[in-house]
C-alpha cells in the first residue's frame, strides 16, 4: 500500500508536471499527500520571485469515473510545506524520514548538467540513491495544469533478475497492478536461467494469480538499450519498474545509465522501487 507520499517541488511548469501521477497515486489509494517547497536561501528574502503551490480543485474531479480508471477519492489529505535550504536533496531526503513517506515523485528538471549520460541530475540522483522509499520520476514538461492528464498504468513494464528465491522487487508494487487492473510485463536479466513459464509461476505464486504477465525475451548484448525503448513505444508502457541492483545491472558506465535513458527517450515514469 501507498499511505504517504512525497512531492518535492519548485513550483514551476516543469517541476509540478509529476503533480497528476502522485495525486492519481494519492486519490487511488487515499494516501496522504504532502507538498514540499524547498526555497533556496539566496530567494528567500525575495518573496515576489516566489510560486504559489497548485491548485487541485479541478484536476481532483477529472474523470473520477472513467472506465479504466480504478475508483478514485474525490479528495486528497493534502500537507503544504516550506523549508528554506541550499541542499534540496537533503532537505527531501529528511522530509521523507521524518514524514515515513513510501513514495517520493519527481520531475527530472535538469537536462544540463555535466555528466549527463549516467546522472539524473545532482538532486535528483542523490535522492535516488539515499532514499529509504520507492523513488518514482518523470521527463519534466512545461504543462499547464489545464493541460495534465491522469496516468493509467495499464501495461507496467519490470526491469530485473528474478531468481528462484528472490521476486520481491516486482511483488513490491502488487497493489499498484490490482489497483488500476495493469497487465504485467517483465524483461527479464541473466538470473539463474529460468525459462519464461518458470519466470511466470514464481511471480504467480508470491502474489495473486489475478495478475497477467507477460515474459518478455531476453535480450543481451549492446543494443538491449534500444530494444528496451522499442518495447515501451510499441506496447505502449505506462510505467516502468526496477530495483536500485536491476539498475545498476542493466546500465553500462561507459555506455549510459539505464533511468538516464528512459527519462530522455519516454514520457511514461520510472520506478526505482525498494
Amino acid at each position: 500500500m501507498i499511505n504517504k507520499i512525497l512531492l518535492p517541488t519548485d513550483l514551476s511548469r516543469h517541476s509540478n508536471s509529476v503533480v497528476p501521477v502522485a495525486v492519481t497515486l494519492a486519490q487511488a489509494f487515499d494516501s496522504k499527500l504532502y507538498f514540499l517547497h524547498i526555497v533556496h536561501p539566496l530567494l528567500f528574502h525575495k518573496p515576489e520571485q516566489l510560486e504559489d503551490f497548485p491548485r487541485l480543485g479541478e484536476f481532483l474531479s477529472q474523470e473520477l469515473n472513467a472506465p479504466d480508471l480504478p475508483p478514485l477519492h474525490s479528495s486528497v489529505r493534502l500537507a503544504k510545506m516550506n523549508t528554506c535550504n541550499s541542499n534540496f536533496a537533503r532537505a527531501i531526503l529528511e522530509t521523507a524520514e521524518s514524514k515515513q513517506v513510501d513514495l517520493i515523485c519527481m520531475a527530472a528538471t535538469n537536462s544540463k548538467q555535466k555528466f549527463r549520460w549516467r546522472s539524473t541530475g545532482r538532486v535528483i540522483e542523490k535522492v535516488l540513491r539515499h532514499a529509504r522509499c520507492s523513488v518514482l520520476c518523470l521527463r519534466s514538461r512545461a504543462l499547464k495544469p489545464a493541460e495534465w492528464k491522469r496516468p493509467r498504468f495499464r501495461q507496467i513494464l519490470f526491469i530485473g533478475e528474478l531468481n528462484l528465491h528472490d521476486v520481491t522487487s516486482p511483488t513490491k508494487t502488487w497493489s499498484v497492478f490490482q489497483k488500476f487492473g495493469a497487465r504485467l510485463h517483465v524483461l527479464s536479466l541473466d538470473g539463474d536461467g529460468a525459462t519464461e513459464e518458470e519466470i511466470k509461476s514464481r511471480l504467480l505464486s508470491a502474489g495473486p494469480n489475478s495478475v497477467s504477465v507477460n515474459v518478455l525475451p531476453r535480450h543481451r548484448g549492446p543494443g538491449r538499450m534500444q530494444s528496451l525503448i522499442a518495447i515501451i513505444h510499441d506496447t505502449p508502457i505506462d510505467l516502468v519498474v526496477l530495483s536500485p541492483m536491476d539498475r545498476r545491472k542493466f546500465s553500462n558506465r561507459f555506455n549510459r545509465d539505464v533511468i538516464v535513458h528512459l527519462l530522455d527517450e519516454v514520457d511514461c515514469p520510472v520506478l526505482l522501487v525498494r
